[in-house]
């Protein structure tokens, strides 16, 4: 008898998820788990953003004469199908979208949802606005807008005050408009120096712009974010020649006479191979972020800034 042989399950259709209440947000990489969750009905969408975090379940009245409860109740042309209605009176009610991510949108949720979706994953605004079906100079623009500063407050709350350790790399980089064979003005255009930061063991990225690449602006950063004791690999720039007096492991390579150096341990014989691969990368990763656009305003360098970090 033939031996039977069992076919391999591979595949996003066959490894999706269609229970609403065994998905999250990690588990949006399976496209088909998406719309298995965002085309199920409005009640089973409106529970999945509650449980979330992203809708409320209920509040206190708003009217300030009433000590009621507002929970969910059913009503038609309402976002989703549903209200938050008073339980002292049915007059006093409002839109389950208040307070929310979604209140000022008149568009339905899954498109918003949608819209979020592929522009966290990379998407130009132009795609982003052809996957959830709506204007490219309006709505999209807005949303991205609207989307990086939720990321500049992410940054300002979880990561101002982060701290990394182990093998961090270090280095700064110039962003602007770049001149070549001559041509063109050079001192037109926007241009920042840029400090980075990376965690080797999680990937972490931490960007600032930053005014000059002195010791007085560059040593605080490092100090806020990397723990005392911490190894750090750095390029040869003098305003990093300090750090071992400071309690850090430092080691440099000159990128002008290589890439990568090896240093050897007098009394332990191990060897440390430095370079700042890591670091590097996340450098052409968000200049080919900046190359894509046509240009942006000073306002808005802070909030792209975030995205870049985010990604990383």
């Amino acid at each position: 008898m033939a031996e039977s042989r069992q076919i391999p399950v591979a595949g996003n259709f066959r490894k999706r998820k269609e229970n609403a209440s065994e998905i999250s947000f990690s588990d949006f990489s399976n496209p088909w788990t998406f719309y298995a969750l965002f085309s199920r009905d409005d009640l089973t969408v409106a529970t999945w953003l509650i449980e979330q975090g992203l809708l409320g379940r209920s509040r206190p009245c708003e009217r300030a004469d009433c000590d009621g409860d507002m929970r969910l109740a059913r009503r038609s042309g309402r976002p989703l199908g549903y209200t938050l209605r008073c339980n002292r009176s049915r007059d006093h009610e409002v839109s389950i979208m208040k307070y929310s991510f979604f209140e000022r949108s008149k568009l339905d949720v899954r498109d918003i949802m949608q819209l979020i979706k592929t522009y966290l994953e990379g998407l130009s605004l132009g795609m982003t606005s052809r996957y959830a079906g709506v204007s490219y100079t309006g709505t999209a623009v807005d949303w991205g807008s609207f989307i990086r500063e939720l990321m500049k407050e992410y940054f300002h709350v979880r990561l101002s005050q982060k701290k990394m350790s182990g093998i961090v790399e270090i280095d700064e980089s110039l962003f602007g408009r770049r001149v070549k064979f001559h041509r063109g003005d050079p001192n037109k255009g926007l241009k920042v120096w840029v400090f980075g930061m990376v965690e080797r063991s999680t990937n972490s990225l931490i960007l600032y712009p930053v005014k000059d690449r002195t010791a007085d602006t560059l040593i605080p950063l490092i100090e806020r974010h990397v723990e005392k004791g911490s190894t750090i690999y750095s390029d040869g720039f003098s305003a990093y020649f300090h750090l071992n007096d400071m309690g850090y492991r430092h080691f440099t390579v000159i990128h002008k006479y290589s890439f990568k150096k090896t240093y050897k341990n007098a009394e332990t014989g191990d060897i440390e191979v430095v370079h700042t691969n890591r670091i590097e990368g996340a450098w052409k990763h968000a200049k080919d972020y900046f190359r894509k656009m046509s240009g942006t305003k000073a306002s808005q360098w802070e909030g792209h800034m975030a995205e870049v970090s985010k990604y990383n």
